[in-house]
């Protein structure tokens, strides 16, 4: 009986271990374990829309600002840390309004483009593309035709 179930242990270990060795082919051919773990983080996101993944300080600004009065006369500043974190009033001696995120993308901006447009400001000063290229990895192309769509 107990040659019998060391035998089952034995045969059950090979059989385990034959599934392996192609599965860890696998994952070593698509990169390894940051394949593994970026796919295990993203199980279940498939599905739903990337605009949830914008952090709560986005949306915590962009409604603030949707809530602001607008006016034809205004000039904007439209960007990222840089900008938010300019006194462009000061700095310019114009009555400016800031509309800058820290961190915002070529991609946020677009999805928040529509309220800041919506009054016809007279003039948009835009800075944005840092955080494509540095924390979302975009390549200099695919944020450069982000920021072509901003300006159409």
């Amino acid at each position: 009986m107990i040659i019998q179930s060391k035998n089952l242990l034995i045969l059950s270990c090979i059989i385990n271990f034959l599934f392996l060795i192609p599965l860890a082919l696998f994952i070593a051919k698509k990169g390894g374990l940051s394949y593994l773990f970026k796919t295990l983080l993203n199980m279940g996101k498939k599905n739903k829309s990337k605009h949830f993944n914008y952090p709560l300080s986005y949306w915590h600004k962009k409604s603030q600002f949707e809530k602001l009065p607008k006016c034809q006369s205004d000039i904007i500043m439209l960007g990222d840390s840089i900008t938010d974190e300019g006194e462009w009033t000061e700095l310019l001696g114009l009555n400016v309004k800031n509309r800058g995120i820290s961190g915002d993308t070529t991609e946020r901006i677009l999805h928040r483009l529509n309220s800041i447009l919506e009054s016809k400001p007279k003039q948009v000063f835009l800075m944005i593309g840092i955080n494509d290229l540095i924390n979302d990895g975009k390549s200099v192309t695919a944020t450069l035709e982000q920021y072509k769509k901003i300006l159409h």
